[in-house]
C-alpha cells in the first residue's frame, strides 16, 4: 500500500510539473511571437515612409517634428482613432500607413478576437505589448540618423511577473 502510494504521489507531482513547464514555455513562445510581429510592424513603418518618398522615422516623429525620443507607444491600426493634425507631416505619416505608434494609451493590454491579436478589441489576454523609441545618434528632423526600437511583452505567469524585449536599430541607409 505504501508503495501504490508513493508512485501515485509521485506521477501527480510528475504531471502537474509538466504541465506547469508547458503552460509556461506555451506563453514564453507566444510572446517571443508578439514581441516579433512588433519588431517587423516598426520596420514596416519605416519602409511604407520609404515607398512614400518620406522622411525614414515620419512616423516616429512628434508634432514637432523630431523623433519621439525615450517615449513609449502602442501599435495600433483602428483607423477612427488616428490622430488629425491638419497638414502635420508626422500626422499625415500616421494616417497613410495604416498604422501608428499611439502614445499613452491607458493601456497596453493585447485583446484576442478569434484568431486575431491587437490593442482595439476582443477578449482581455495576459499579455502587455509596447513600444521604446531611443535615439542612436543626435535627435532631430532629418538630422536623425538612427534609432533604437525596443518592444518588450510581459505577462503575468501564476505569481510571477514575466517580461521579454527584444530591440534593433533603424538607420536612415539612404541618406
Amino acid at each position: 500500500m505504501v508503495i501504490l502510494g508513493t508512485s501515485l504521489a509521485g506521477a501527480t507531482y510528475l504531471t502537474m510539473t509538466v504541465t506547469n513547464s508547458v503552460r509556461m514555455n506555451r506563453n514564453r513562445i507566444t510572446a517571443t511571437y508578439f514581441a516579433q510581429e512588433c519588431m517587423e510592424l516598426v520596420r514596416n513603418l519605416r519602409d511604407s515612409s520609404w515607398k512614400q518618398n518620406l522622411p525614414w522615422d515620419c512616423a516616429f516623429r512628434g508634432i514637432d517634428g523630431r523623433l519621439d525620443d525615450q517615449k513609449v507607444f502602442r501599435i495600433a491600426a483602428d483607423p477612427d482613432r488616428i490622430p488629425s493634425g491638419m497638414g502635420n507631416p508626422q500626422t499625415y505619416c500616421r494616417e497613410n500607413l495604416g498604422m501608428y505608434l499611439e502614445e499613452n494609451p491607458g493601456s497596453f493590454s493585447l485583446q484576442k478576437n478569434g484568431s486575431v491579436f491587437s490593442h482595439e478589441a476582443g477578449e482581455p489576454t495576459i499579455f502587455d505589448r509596447k513600444v521604446k523609441i531611443s535615439a542612436v545618434s543626435p535627435v532631430g528632423g532629418a538630422s536623425a540618423v538612427s534609432a533604437k526600437f525596443t518592444c518588450e511583452v510581459s505577462w503575468k505567469d501564476g505569481d510571477q511577473q514575466e517580461s521579454l524585449s527584444l530591440s534593433q536599430v533603424l538607420t536612415n541607409w539612404k541618406r
